[in-house]
């Protein structure tokens, strides 16, 4: 992984640094305003291939302004998603006043630093030092199995070893089909029945090695079925993170996201990303709840399945349909 920092006066200004530098893949970490009032922007990219040196020439004309010359075109650009998106009014009017703080005439850079500023953005890091055992919990067909398998490959891919346990023994086939993945990765999966096996293997492992906890659906409106969950995640010493699907409906989303919130979640990976054209749930999710985002589920193929949403990534995803088709030369 490359870390890097930038200093800047103002959040689109770094946010552009970070675009032109590491590209839209970057990951923000981290926002400091330092004691001289400079905006210290910490970001990161995951692929270690990346230089400088290697980056293509930009085709941007330079002396060619921007399309987007006044904050009104900028404004109905945005508000254009929003109504396509169906993002909830209340957070919509917010996201779309902070816009009007910043001074691009960008409306991508302008709408990530809005985000940024309103929403939670905290990405799933590979780590060779894991600080806790991470639990993907959610409604039954959340996607939580294939998503446990993806976020172990990441180590695999990179050669680093990871812990995959199940806690899905209700469901034969979800045991089979996690399997299936661990083989294939050469990953010995691993099984808890009860908090008190669980609180085994996590205590006979690597306290250092990352650790991925697959469960069973949970009812999230069942007050047994969440007590039993969270005595398994104390058992584990483990951060749950809310695995819902894209596209949902959007109340139900924010009920289901608050009452897991009430069992420690505080942040949630969206899948199905790549089959949802509507993004408001999601937003709805982040805002109703007080999640982060995390990850996205762009693909069934656990070696490339997950893409980080950062502000640059979420607020491109919602501006791509609305962005003005460049006339061919």
């Amino acid at each position: 992984m490359l870390i890097k920092s930038y200093y800047t006066k103002t959040v689109p200004e770094g946010l552009r640094q970070v675009r032109d530098d590491l590209g839209d893949d970057a990951i923000i970490l981290a926002t400091e305003t330092q004691a001289d009032g400079t905006l210290k922007i910490t970001a990161a990219l995951e692929h270690a291939s990346y230089s400088t040196k290697n980056k293509p020439p930009s085709t941007a004309d330079p002396n060619q302004g921007s399309m987007f010359t006044t904050e009104s075109d900028i404004f109905e650009m945005i508000l254009s998603a929003f109504e396509f998106h169906k993002v909830p009014a209340e957070i919509g009017d917010h996201i779309l006043n902070v816009t009007a703080h910043y001074d691009t005439s960008d409306p991508l850079l302008s709408l990530a630093s809005a985000l940024n500023a309103s929403l939670s953005f905290n990405p799933i890091k590979i780590s060779p030092l894991a600080k806790k055992p991470i639990m993907l919990v959610g409604p039954p067909g959340a996607g939580k199995t294939i998503t446990t398998a993806k976020l172990a490959a990441r180590h695999i891919l990179e050669q680093k070893p990871a812990v995959v346990i199940t806690m899905d023994t209700l469901r034969a086939a979800g045991i089979h089909q996690l399997k299936t993945y661990t083989d294939l990765m050469r990953i010995e999966l691993k099984v808890a029945n009860s908090p008190r096996e669980l609180y085994g293997i996590i205590n006979n492992q690597d306290p250092a090695t990352p650790t991925y906890i697959d469960t069973w659906g949970v009812r999230p409106f069942d007050q047994r079925e969440t007590d039993n969950l969270r005595a398994f995640i104390d058992a584990a010493n483990a951060e749950p993170i809310l695995t819902l699907a894209a596209g949902g409906d959007q109340m139900e989303s924010i009920d289901i996201a608050r009452a897991f919130r009430a069992i420690k979640v505080r942040r949630f990976l969206a899948t199905k990303f790549d089959m949802t054209r509507h993004l408001g749930s999601i937003i709805a999710i982040a805002d109703g709840a007080e999640l982060s985002f995390t990850e996205a589920g762009v693909s069934p193929h656990i070696a490339e399945g997950l893409d980080p949403i950062t502000p640059i990534y979420l607020a491109n995803t919602i501006l791509k349909n609305q962005m003005p088709m460049q006339e061919a030369a």
